[in-house]
């Protein structure tokens, strides 16, 4: 019989292992003379290939808790490991998208998406950059400045951007939240539909149950003051999901 995870991948990943474990972390800033815990206790794990929703409302501290997985932020204490290794610094192997797009304003969609494959052969940089501007749906727009383009096209050549890099995680950072309700559902899917041809663990951070929902293979639920994980749910709906369905709405 499968597992309730295995039953919400759909066999899609048959060879998953642990690829982050978070354990006992706890987050302090200096304020003023005092301190303030935002985060305390947070412990889960998250295996490769797994999509995980970090729900909460503002000021739960999910977006520090991104930093800390991506290396911006030291950990007041507890641990992060990636692949069994300590995170202390930023690295390719972990991906961040944000909210705003941070694409560079002087390149053209074609130049930011292959911004970060250094050092490659040019042949080989420009087949991948190629293959990324057919995912994510921009092949006319390859000499457009950012200026240029929607903010969905914005977010999706910053998606491109990173997943060239092929990191081990990717990081979301409420990435739709500043998009309308109907370019926010594309980029839903787009996602879900580079998620299955990529394969990559995504850690996305939302205040949006619909959306989390519609992505996660799991939901983690975070209370504020300090930041903690309240529960833990398995999103046990078959993919691909369809909002208006029964199982969606009562879910």
């Amino acid at each position: 019989m499968k597992s309730p995870l295995r039953a919400v991948l759909g066999g899609r990943k048959e060879h998953r292992h642990r690829i982050l474990e978070i354990a006992h972390l706890r987050k302090v800033f200096p304020v003023n003379e005092s301190f303030l815990t935002v985060l305390d206790g947070i412990s889960f794990t998250a295996q490769s290939g797994e999509l995980i929703c970090i729900l909460g409302r503002s000021g739960c501290g999910k977006s520090t808790l991104l930093k800390v997985l991506a290396g911006f932020l030291p950990p007041t204490s507890g641990k992060v490991l990636l692949k069994g290794q300590p995170v202390s610094h930023p690295g390719p192997d972990r991906c961040v998208v944000f909210q705003e797009d941070t694409l560079f304003p002087w390149l053209t969609v074609e130049e930011n998406i292959g911004f970060g494959l250094v050092g490659r052969e040019k042949r080989a940089k420009n087949a991948e950059v190629e293959r990324f501007l057919n995912l994510v749906g921009l092949s006319e727009f390859r000499s457009y400045l950012p200026r240029e383009i929607s903010g969905g096209m914005k977010q999706r050549v910053a998606l491109a951007r990173v997943l060239i890099l092929q990191p081990e995680v990717l990081l979301m950072d409420e990435p739709f939240a500043s998009l309308d309700a109907q370019t926010r559902e594309e980029m839903q899917n787009l996602l879900l539909t580079l998620w299955q041809e990529l394969s990559h663990t995504i850690l996305f951070v939302t205040h949006d149950v619909n959306e989390a929902v519609v992505l996660a293979d799991r939901i983690l639920l975070m209370d504020k003051n300090p930041g903690r994980i309240r529960e833990e749910i398995v999103v046990d709906l078959p993919r691909p999901r369809r909002r208006e369905s029964d199982g969606f709405l009562q879910f």
